[in-house]
């Protein structure tokens, strides 16, 4: 999808040097992906729209929310890098247990010149336990880490009230997890892509 048409389906501009950085981010993913793994190989021909467009989905919801943004499970990078792209006013902490996609997300993020990152090599559990009583985020996001009741669970116990848990399911949820209000819509970026779902739970008071 071109960058121009995908702008206005999730109502959030990006400027010359942020669509700059993307550009340098896919270039960096397919230069190093047959070494690393970095994503899928099937999903070369579609690294915009499956792994660069896709992670701005949540933009969306959070596009216009200030305050420290916390992404968990974070694996090689989708969607934080993205989201600190195109948010560099904002904080963002990248929870992630594997100390080598870690060290890769890093490298990522020091070769586009991202600087709005804090690095936690941790699991959700310890992160949560470690938090407990400290900073509140007010915003949220995870992919393809668990079931949206679990991490609803996760993201309620470190979000501020009303603040926005974002992630993507192939499969549209029923009900929303108790303790928040859901909102939802689905997108096809393109035409070699299934149909996804954006889930967007607010935390009730």
């Amino acid at each position: 999808m071109k960058w121009d048409q995908f702008q206005q389906l999730i109502d959030f501009s990006l400027k010359d040097k942020q669509l700059e950085q993307l550009q340098k981010l896919q270039e960096l993913l397919l230069r190093y992906n047959s070494k690393h793994n970095l994503i899928s190989p099937k999903d070369e021909p579609v690294i915009l729209e499956r792994h660069l467009q896709d992670s701005l989905t949540p933009l969306r919801w959070i596009g216009k929310i200030e305050g420290p943004h916390l992404d968990f499970g974070s694996g090689t990078g989708f969607p934080l890098l993205p989201l600190a792209i195109a948010q560099p006013y904002r904080p963002f902490v990248a929870v992630e247990s594997r100390s080598r996609r870690v060290l890769q997300m890093k490298h990522l993020a020091n070769q586009i010149g991202i600087q709005n990152i804090e690095w936690r090599n941790s699991t959700i559990e310890q992160f949560i336990e470690e938090r407990k009583g400290g900073r509140l985020y007010t915003s949220v996001t995870a992919r393809a880490v668990s079931s949206l009741e679990k991490d609803a669970e996760r993201a309620y116990s470190v979000m501020k009230s009303e603040g926005r848990f974002v992630t993507f399911k192939s499969a549209f949820p029923e009900q929303p997890p108790k303790n928040f209000k859901m909102e939802w819509w689905s997108y096809q970026l393109h035409p070699d892509l299934k149909e996804y779902y954006s889930i967007c739970l607010e935390k009730l008071r």
